[in-house]
């Protein structure tokens, strides 16, 4: 087991590192295609 600094796993640390989650319905497909739009990487059909 390694320990990590205090701190370091608390949702604000993560966020402001821009490590965070989008809590996104089981149909992926809309969410994906969104990201992608969002990103200019390619459409989804």
């Amino acid at each position: 087991n390694k320990t990590v600094p205090e701190g370091s796993q608390v949702a604000e640390y993560l966020f402001h590192k821009g490590l965070f989650d989008s809590i996104v319905p089981r149909n992926l497909k809309g969410v994906l295609s969104e990201l992608f739009r969002l990103h200019s990487f390619f459409p989804w059909k």
